[in-house]
């Protein structure tokens, strides 16, 4: 029922253009072929900063045939009857960096762009310093939807297609926490259409910021940006890097479906127009797992357990007059697992505790309206409203081992279920109500002055309950229940901001100052400037550098945790004084542009060093530190009360080759050489979870056009990366605690086997009149390759339990075939 109207809309609108016969519909999807294809490009180029309109601008088709065309008064323009298949465009205007924009035009649709330039008094010499492709904004790069589809291994995800970045790695292959430069993948912000969201993630955690299989469908994302570090004043509450996605504005023109049937799920999209005089339009998309259908068939979906989701989104888009802009926008999921255990006769499942049956479940949904208009004539002014939940609940049963659950259902006169007695179970909401403005004013000459205010309202409620178990040889005991989390409070979230903007004759200048503010735990950062500067020394070679101050308030739960109960049974919170963990990002580097045979090749180096303090950590001498959180599904339980004097250090070396696609192929190998370090309260120094130490990516992705204008492609995808810290387990309390327990004093000093992997993807359009199909398939780890995850305690029947490997996971194909009409 939560997403029932949602649904309903999207049904609604699909039926919208299916209004003819079933034979009509057959023949649209199957029509006789044509001996030459052609299809529109239609589009909107407008300023970065300030969202005008720019008028005049220039479209040129980059090829023999060299056609072109200008923008009309409201910075639209169309390139009609294009031959089906790929296409580059330059576009340039007077006063302002030329871009390059990659084409794959398909049969079955127009393609629609929004293209923003930035302004460049050196607009002439700018034109070959951005001619690779789009620019990227500064401490930032451009999440390209058009590469999306192309890239081998990153299963159609976009938060796994930034794993190939210098300096980013993936926690874990069958999550997408994405690690950046060292830091904890919990630290990572997500925001979509300019408003803070929660983990968009299907069967997402406590404390994390990913998940086994994503909720941003990447069908409903434009062109967004990820930042890796030093990020603009704009940005706060995150010590990590930053998500700022953005959806797309559907065709206003005409309507637009198409299915999707794969391994990861059916779905079906559709957008088109609501009112064509009026360009209003909309863009949905719903998905639903099939993953339950693949696994009866005994198809190695590389888990046991069957992971059940759906989600949506939608794009509403109301032009009005002088410019403006109402949005309305949505995205949700529902997920939910069985993990039973206790069918195993040894248990082997990658996720949760093995020591227990787990039911578990998520829900997270968020809408938002966006208002945006120009004011008097230059300036911009953007409104954002939203709301947004997350909720997660859990249920564990005692499972292992086998013998004892079997004399307890024994004992019970047969097997009912209800003698296996419960151990856990627990039910986290986190509900928010935001709002952020943005008001930019451009300046004399190509500089911009912007400021803006976000604002959250929290409202948190944490229970749990949970038990624990004995088991001897002649008796098991049950203890009694008590509460680890029974609290209920609301928290407000204050950032505003003010930045400058300047592209000068040889130097661009971001500089602003952030402030943040929450009242849960008083915390207060007043001033956290920021600065980036790039230097064109000429139309080839550019350098870079940034710093910044950052902040981030810790994970929410953990505020409410109590190891110990009041007379009341309730669980006194003993954390609610932890502060900001702060960071210090600075980087410095150099990007030269290389041009063989008609072919440009991206060559950067960038050196960056980051301190992190204010760090959480216990009190007594200790290794813990929650820098070393946020990548698997465990939860963390303070039994002392944290105190921020724990500090960590990252820095490192990162060099990146790129060929932008041109001349049917693309390449791209990035490679990182750094370290990841940090201080417990034991004073030690010593690698983080996440030292890996290098990391190494070669992607290669080529493509063929072939007869009737369809095309074929294959891409490969090669990572290496040094392997996990670990430390010796000491039995005897690992025993005690039924969990993973190092000696003291051996936390992080050894290392798994290096992590390898190859991957493999090959993808076939078939273009007809106003028809394409598309069949793909992504094969992960093509090779089989057994890669350590982590150690992990499972119990056994006679020695009361053991540690073990656990490993990453084995070769999984992924593949689908998608129809557009």
């Amino acid at each position: 029922m939560k997403f029932l109207l949602l649904y309903g809309f999207l049904f609604s609108a699909i039926s919208s253009t299916a209004q003819h016969t079933g034979a009509s519909i057959f023949r649209k999807i199957f029509p006789k072929k044509d001996t030459v294809l052609y299809q529109n490009i239609r589009g909107l180029v407008l300023d970065r900063e300030t969202h005008q309109p720019l008028a005049g601008a220039s479209i040129v088709q980059d090829s023999l045939q060299f056609r072109g065309t200008n923008t009309d008064e409201h910075g639209n323009f169309t390139l009609k009857q294009l031959p089906v298949g790929r296409h580059n465009l330059r576009i340039s205007y007077v006063g302002y960096s030329s871009s390059i924009v990659s084409v794959l035009l398909s049969s079955s649709r127009e393609t629609v762009l929004e293209i923003p330039l930035g302004a460049s008094p050196l607009y002439l010499n700018e034109v070959d310093v951005h001619a690779v492709t789009e620019s990227e904004p500064i401490g930032g790069n451009l999440i390209r939807t058009d590469e999306l589809s192309r890239h081998a291994g990153n299963r159609g995800e976009a938060i796994r297609r930034v794993a190939i970045m210098p300096g980013i790695q993936s926690a874990d292959d069958s999550r997408n926490d994405i690690v950046i430069r060292g830091n904890s993948p919990q630290s990572v912000l997500w925001q979509v259409e300019g408003v803070n969201i929660p983990n968009p993630n299907h069967f997402n955690f406590p404390g994390t910021s990913g998940g086994p299989v994503t909720i941003i469908n990447d069908r409903m994302l434009a062109n967004s940006a990820f930042y890796s570090g030093a990020f603009p004043a704009q940005f706060g509450n995150t010590t990590s890097g930053i998500f700022d996605l953005t959806f797309n504005t559907g065709d206003s023109t005409k309507n637009n479906t198409a299915f999707q049937f794969g391994l990861l799920g059916a779905e079906i999209s559709s957008e088109g127009p609501l009112s064509s005089r009026k360009r209003s339009s909309y863009i949905a998309v719903f998905r639903t797992s099939t993953i339950g259908s693949f696994h009866g068939l005994n198809f190695d979906i590389g888990t046991e357990f069957v992971p059940r989701y759906n989600d949506l989104a939608f794009k509403l888009s109301f032009p009005a007059r002088n410019g403006a802009t109402l949005t309305l926008f949505g995205l949700g999921g529902l997920s939910d697992i069985d993990i039973v255990i206790s069918k195993q006769d040894v248990p082997s499942f990658l996720y949760g505790e093995k020591d227990r049956d787990q039911y578990f479940s998520t829900d997270m949904g968020t809408f938002g309206v966006r208002y945006e208009t120009p004011v008097r004539s230059d300036d911009y002014l953007s409104l954002t409203l939203g709301a947004s939940g997350q909720f997660i609940r859990s249920y564990h049963e005692f499972a292992f081992p086998l013998d004892v659950r079997a004399q307890l259902v024994s004992l019970s006169g047969g097997n009912n279920p209800a003698a296996v007695p419960p151990v856990q179970w627990y039910d986290f909401s986190e509900r928010r109500l935001s709002a952020s403005v943005l008001y930019a004013k451009p300046l004399k000459g190509a500089a911009y002055l912007q400021a803006g205010l976000s604002g959250d309202i929290y409202f948190l409620s944490y229970r749990d309950s949970a038990r624990n178990v004995t088991v001897e040889p002649a008796d098991t005991m049950f203890g009694t229940w008590r509460r680890r989390w029974w609290s209920s409070t609301t928290a407000l979230m204050l950032q505003p901001y003010i930045q400058y903007k300047y592209t000068g004759n040889r130097i661009d200048l971001v500089t602003g100052i952030h402030s943040q503010v929450f009242t849960l735990c008083n915390c207060f950062s007043w001033v956290e400037p920021r600065v980036s500067v790039q230097y064109h020394q000429n139309d080839r070679t550019r350098f870079n550098a940034g710093v910044g101050l950052h902040s981030q308030m810790n994970q929410p739960n953990l505020y409410f945790y109590g190891s110990a109960n009041d007379d009341l049974g309730n669980p006194i919170p003993h954390n609610r004084d932890m502060k900001f963990t702060r960071s210090i990002h600075s980087v410095a580097g150099i990007e030269k542009l290389i041009t063989v045979d008609s072919s440009t090749f991206r060559l950067k180096m960038e050196a960056y060093f980051q301190y992190l303090y204010d760090i959480p950590v216990e009190p007594v001498p200790s290794a813990f530190s929650l820098i070393n959180t946020g990548a698997d599904f465990r939860r963390i339980y303070p039994e002392t009360t944290l105190v921020n004097e724990g500090v960590g250090y990252n820095y490192g070396l990162e060099l990146t080759l790129e060929k932008a696609f041109s001349r049917g192929y693309l390449f791209l190998i990035t490679g990182s050489l750094f370290e990841s370090r940090y201080k417990g309260s034991d004073n030690v120094l010593r690698d983080t979870d996440f030292n890996g130490n290098y990391i190494l990516n070669a992607l290669f992705t080529r493509e063929w056009p072939l007869k009737r204008q369809n095309v074929f492609s294959m891409g490969t995808r090669f990572t290496s990366a040094g392997g996990r810290t670990y430390g010796l387990f000491d039995e005897e309390e690992s025993l005690l605690k039924r969990d993973v327990v190092y000696v003291k004093g051996t936390e992080n000093t050894l290392r798994f086997s290096p992590y390898h992997r190859f991957d493999v993807k090959v993808n076939y359009r078939i273009n007809r009149n106003k028809t394409s199909h598309e069949f793909a398939a992504d094969i992960i780890n093509i090779f089989d390759i057994r890669n350590v995850l982590r150690l992990t305690y499972v119990p056994g029947i006679e020695t009361g339990g053991v540690v073990q490997r656990e490993y990453q996971l084995g070769r999984l194909p992924f593949f689908y075939y998608r129809l557009e009409f």
